[in-house]
């Protein structure tokens, strides 16, 4: 896979070579993400996240770890434009998570049109 596109490209195009570059890795991400990020919400960095309950929009989720995160005071959407990056964040909220939902970014633009969310 290459990751570097040097060629001018159509916006659809960079949509769909983001896409399928995050697909590529989106089985590798959670351990990728993990160590680039000096696994800070494990560390407890993450804690330093948490906000008053309320209502989180988690744009561009990845496979949800944030979302998780913070889902424990919060009512919380997770979203990415990746479809395989999002299956993987709902395999997570399967095993038991509550307050959290995953949509696509299609879906999510539908649901929350108007809304002012």
């Amino acid at each position: 896979m290459v990751l570097f596109y040097r060629e001018k490209m159509s916006q659809p195009n960079k949509k769909e070579y983001v896409q399928k570059m995050f697909a590529g890795i989106s089985q590798r991400y959670d351990l990728l993400n993990h160590l680039l990020s000096l696994d800070w919400i494990n560390t407890g960095a993450g804690s330093q996240c948490q906000t008053a309950p309320g209502y989180i929009l988690d744009v561009c989720s990845g496979t949800g770890d944030v979302a998780i995160e913070v889902s424990k005071n919060n009512s919380v959407i997770a979203s990415d434009f990746c479809y395989e990056m999002l299956q993987l964040c709902m395999l997570k909220i399967k095993t038991g998570i509550e307050g959290i939902s995953a949509a696509s970014r299609t879906m999510l633009r539908t649901f929350l049109s108007g809304t002012g969310f």
